[in-house]
């Protein structure tokens, strides 16, 4: 939403697809064209398949777009069945690789075979793929095959005037969460899927006295879903919280001390580690693609090893020496110089006009 808006200011006309089961709460401003469409995961058949291409071929035809951009794998899929045999320009961002990269068992490794049949699909009928980090680029640029021009732009970009440090806002979150001036708050936020790694986070901090506020809920449509009776069990054990849905993340983040995302998922670039950048908070995150890239280890913060449990008590004790102040410092720097939605925005509008 804030790339059309951003969009919109430039003098661009913006009009949107969206699925109707995920789109249904956003508030979209006066004047933006939003067209539905029914989408879900468990409609795997190919008269399903053929009835989103057919929504997606009527909303082009009645738009008329100069350009297309599409996001996520599916709708990337679509886009491209849709128009393939027409030459309408045809932008798809890749947000990142998903389980099926992380995976090593042979189930994992047959549909990721499958799964690179499909971007070089893609790279054959688009005119430019964009990805967020260097180990999505090397595995999608097929040895410079393919029709599409590859480029990397690091994330989606976050809202440096939304996510800001705020001493004041800091004091009363944390007073009506009942955190004494003197704990630390660890903090988590992201969809609830065990490669997220929970499970590893929940039992490391269910050997300590710390608080830890993980915020999200589970992903129903994902069979990796953390499930509730996990998450019954473990909230309130000693400082563990699990909040749920909020609407108030940015202040949550003001509240926390410590940033935290342990994931093995085949992330992008993790948004909520870019709003805790924003915010300034220190980041512990794992040694993985789109993760690695927006930690200076020692600097802003560290990197663990992922599904280590033990990787992460290790961290945390040096966390318990270091400056977090001074950290969250370079960590707002992080955000400014690399991340924030003036500098993505910009660099995608950039690319926009190589074809327009």
């Amino acid at each position: 939403m804030g790339f059309a808006l951003y969009l919109q200011n430039k003098g661009y006309e913006v009009s949107a697809l969206v699925p109707s089961n995920k789109g249904k709460n956003f508030e979209f401003p006066p004047g933006f064209n939003v067209h539905w469409f029914h989408y879900s995961k468990h409609e795997r058949g190919w008269k399903s398949w053929w009835s989103y291409i057919r929504r997606f071929q009527e909303v082009i035809h009645e738009v008329n777009p100069d350009l297309i951009h599409s996001f996520r794998f599916h709708p990337n899929l679509m886009v491209v069945l849709a128009n393939l045999l027409n030459r309408r320009i045809l932008v798809l961002h890749v947000t990142g690789l998903g389980i099926l990269f992380t995976q090593g068992n042979f189930k994992y490794y047959f549909h990721r075979i499958l799964a690179l049949a499909i971007y070089f699909l893609m790279k054959i009928r688009a005119q430019e793929i964009i990805v967020q980090n260097e180990d999505n680029y090397r595995r999608l640029n097929f040895y410079g095959a393919g029709k599409a021009i590859l480029t990397l732009i690091p994330g989606s970009g976050v809202n440096l005037q939304i996510y800001k440090s705020d001493h004041n806002l800091r004091q009363k979150v944390r007073t009506s969460m009942d955190i004494k001036p003197e704990e630390k708050v660890y903090i988590m936020v992201s969809r609830l899927i065990w490669e997220k790694g929970i499970r590893e986070l929940v039992e490391a901090f269910s050997m300590m006295d710390h608080k830890l506020w993980i915020v999200g809920w589970p992903d129903e449509d994902n069979p990796q879903s953390v499930d509730s009776e996990f998450i019954a069990q473990w909230n309130g054990y000693r400082g563990i919280r699990f909040l749920g849905k909020r609407n108030d993340v940015s202040e949550l983040l003001n509240a926390a001390d410590v940033y935290i995302y342990p994931s093995y998922y085949g992330e992008g670039i993790p948004r909520g580690i870019l709003e805790a950048l924003a915010v300034g908070l220190p980041v512990i995150t794992t040694n993985m693609p789109g993760c690695r890239e927006t930690v200076n280890p020692t600097i802003n913060g560290w990197q663990i090893l992922p599904r280590s449990k033990e990787s992460m008590l290790e961290c945390i004790k040096e966390v318990e020496k270091s400056d977090l102040k001074e950290m969250g410092k370079e960590s707002r720097k992080m955000a400014e110089k690399l991340f924030s939605e003036e500098v993505i925005f910009g660099q995608i509008e950039q690319q926009y006009k190589r074809w327009l």
